[in-house]
């Protein structure tokens, strides 16, 4: 389920994933081009896109199968982790602080993953 307190997150994920494939060259699509430019680095984040509109279209269609696909991956982490999260939400609820060690201790035991 989505709720509207994953609203940041969703808006910070979207702006990485834009980022991913008009900066970084980290797309299947599009490969190592670059569509945006940084319209001043040292004072803001903007960027501005240098491409036509059918390749902009095709951009946020790129950037929408980033997303789901990061969301596939997480939903399926959390669901294999599920005992692994349910053990640590119950030994913090216990002890209220949990160390590195103790993390790892119940973190490292034997789960299938994606």
């Amino acid at each position: 389920m989505v709720t509207t307190g994953a609203s940041n997150d969703i808006e910070k994920a979207t702006s990485i994933a834009r980022a991913m494939v008009t900066q970084y060259g980290m797309s299947d699509k599009f490969g190592l081009a670059g569509f945006a430019t940084a319209e001043n680095r040292y004072l803001s984040e903007k960027t501005s896109l240098n491409c036509g509109d059918l390749t902009a279209a095709e951009i946020d269609k790129e950037v929408i199968v980033i997303l789901k696909d990061a969301y596939k991956e997480a939903k399926c982490l959390i669901e294999g982790h599920k005992s692994k999260i349910k053990e640590l939400s119950e030994f913090l609820i216990e002890k209220e602080t949990i160390t590195g060690k103790e993390f790892m201790d119940i973190f490292q035991k034997d789960e299938t993953v994606c």
